[in-house]
């Protein structure tokens, strides 16, 4: 299974950094050819797994994650993976890794600066009813709080098992389940 992984950067390798990586790492032991598509690769060489260094321009954070998801869904379209897991916000995903709290709900401003508004549209793109993203939170109250926040489908998320090895077999079995859209 041709899997893609999307990091802004695994430079600092903080929670996410290192979680991607350790979901990477096991799935290309599971056999599957892994790509992360990433602003910064890792220092560290990540044997059997390509990393694919694409450009996120702009001056400020929120439009080089803007358009860091373009890149991803652009990298997507012409590579053709059969799944697309991001730890960013990447509206069309088909796994959200929730790594981050919502924004809707510490952004309570009438109006919004563009920093909030290209943040919320991103996250609006990933959690919103319409989506067909499946969620993976990290704890019950993150998935509660996003709930509260967007009412999605409670079909399209799961609470991930805190113990590593456990996480890392769900991850893989969600993953190998996916039926890619037509």
């Amino acid at each position: 299974m041709k899997i893609l992984l999307a990091v802004f950067q695994l430079e600092k390798q903080s929670g996410k950094e290192r979680d991607c990586i350790a979901i990477a790492r096991h799935l290309a032991g599971r056999g599957h050819d892994v790509t992360i598509v990433t602003t910064i690769p890792s220092p560290d060489p990540l044997d059997q797994i390509s990393t694919v260094k694409v450009r996120a321009r702009g001056l400020t954070n929120h439009r080089r994650a803007r358009n860091f998801a373009r890149a991803v869904r652009e990298h997507r379209r012409q590579h053709l993976p059969d799944a697309l897991l991001s730890f960013e916000l990447v509206p069309g995903a088909d796994f959200h890794y929730v790594a981050d709290d919502a924004a809707i709900l510490r952004d309570r401003l009438w109006a919004w600066p563009p920093r909030q508004r290209i943040r919320l549209a991103l996250e609006r793109g990933v959690f919103a009813a319409a989506s067909r993203t499946e969620l993976w939170f990290l704890t019950q109250d993150q998935h509660d709080a996003y709930h509260i926040a967007y009412d999605f489908d409670p079909s399209r998320a799961l609470v991930l098992p805190a113990e590593p090895t456990k996480l890392l077999a769900t991850v893989a079995t969600r993953l190998e389940q996916h039926v890619p859209a037509a």
